[in-house]
């Protein structure tokens, strides 16, 4: 008898020890594979600036690696996704501006960021898009920071109603302000942002008081290099912040954390990159999408360093 005891609880062992193997493969699956990934337009198109790829390229590479293409211009949409190709998000086109300026706190900019967002919320019901990225935009100079954080959650509440009638979610990006006049003097930052801070991001998603349909975007770079946040990409306290925010999370971009003034954004891959992204998704169950948004380290132009790049991220976050 105490034998078969000895055996049966052994068996039983096993069985555990085997159930909890298949649920940590199952869950790596799901944080790497199943939620992700997506390329982002601006970093490797033609004319998102990236001097890389056409359209037709565009799409060729999602197909070949199973990705999204994630925030093209709008009249793109409808060709990306008749060739098979997922669109995970949009982002508000407002003429000569970019769509992180404008902010909907500010009493004087509030109409044409609402009629923006509300065409984009539009765009993305009609073509089955879930998401539109959006944006605190930059400190009102006649406003107090109270009161146009107070502005940014009555304005949110309201776009957010109207997102959910669309079954749009809508996630608000953080961004840093740091300016890096790195190689060239390239602009490596977002002077004059209101939502620099992730916590007060983090605030904000919470007085809207919509999870589903409002939380936030979390781009690996904006968080890295806010000095007063994180410094230069702390893993440990990006954990810290995360453990606390990851009900909020419904998007994540991701892109290597450098040290280095001339390389603050860059490929996965590279020598001197501070985030353990993998880690941090898998211990963190982080189960969202993401989309690689990273200048390519060949320099503009440079598609086969791209390609590298790409692969070398996607083998990284498997």
């Amino acid at each position: 008898m105490n034998k078969l005891i000895q055996t049966l609880t052994l068996l039983c062992l096993l069985c555990t020890l085997s159930a909890g193997s298949t649920r940590a493969a199952e869950k790596k699956a799901s944080v790497t594979g199943l939620s992700g990934p997506a390329l982002a337009w601006w970093c490797f198109s033609n004319d998102g600036g990236a001097g890389l790829f056409s359209l037709d390229e565009m799409i060729a590479i999602a197909k070949e690696h199973e990705m999204a293409i994630d925030i093209p211009p709008h009249k793109y949409v409808e060709t990306i996704q008749d060739a098979g190709v997922a669109v995970p998000c949009l982002v508000k086109e407002i003429p000569d501006l970019p769509p992180f300026v404008l902010s909907p706190g500010n009493p004087a900019e509030r109409e044409q960021v609402t009629k923006a967002l509300k065409d984009t919320i539009d765009h993305a019901s009609k073509h089955d898009v879930p998401m539109v990225i959006c944006f605190t935009g930059n400190k009102a100079v006649d406003l107090s920071f109270s009161r146009q954080f107070d502005n940014l959650v009555a304005a949110y509440r309201d776009l957010t109603a109207y997102a959910k009638s669309k079954q749009v979610r809508l996630v608000l990006e953080c961004l840093n302000d740091n300016f890096f006049a790195g190689e060239g003097g390239a602009m490596k930052g977002h002077p004059g942002y209101f939502g620099t801070n992730p916590w007060v991001c983090l605030d904000l998603v919470e007085e809207v008081g919509e999870p589903e349909w409002f939380g936030l975007a979390l781009d690996w770079y904006h968080l890295g290099v806010e000095d007063y946040a994180f410094g230069h990409g702390n893993s440990q306290d990006m954990s810290v912040f995360i453990e606390k925010a990851k009900d909020y999370i419904i998007h994540t971009h991701v892109a290597g954390v450098y040290a280095d003034e001339k390389l603050m954004r860059g490929p996965l891959h590279l020598q001197g990159q501070k985030v353990d992204f993998p880690r941090i998704y898998q211990e963190l169950g982080l189960e969202v999408p993401y989309t690689l948004e990273f200048p390519v380290y060949g320099g503009k132009g440079d598609a086969p360093a791209a390609r590298e790049s790409i692969a070398e991220a996607i083998k990284l976050m498997e």
